[in-house]
């Protein structure tokens, strides 16, 4: 476990720390890996990519654009709920938290 998980922090996207580690049955490290960032047209981002590189660390102000995105969508998903019926009480404070307001 400690293996997969010191592999996760290979990723740079900070909303993709997920790392797996195989060992045959004898114990042996058979690999290990991590989830990363894919690339426009295929492969990873790489520090050779210079002013190419789109990762979350790197653009903007370093929060993950994968968790702004989905947060972002799930606001206007709520919204529009609010906006067609009543407000499902179990469901309200959950969204007044994250400022989703009638």
């Amino acid at each position: 476990m400690h293996l997969a998980f010191s592999a996760s922090h290979g990723s740079a996207c900070l909303s993709r720390h997920v790392g797996a580690a195989l060992f045959n049955s004898e114990g042996d490290i058979i690999g290990l890996g991590h989830n990363d960032v894919p690339k426009a047209g295929g492969g990873l981002y790489s520090v050779e990519d210079g002013d190419n590189d789109n990762r979350c660390y790197l653009v903007g102000d370093s929060r993950c654009t994968n968790d702004t995105l989905k947060s972002q969508r799930f606001a206007r998903l709520a919204d529009s709920i609010c906006r067609a019926g009543p407000d499902p009480i179990w469901w309200t404070p959950a969204l007044r938290k994250m400022g989703v307001e009638r």
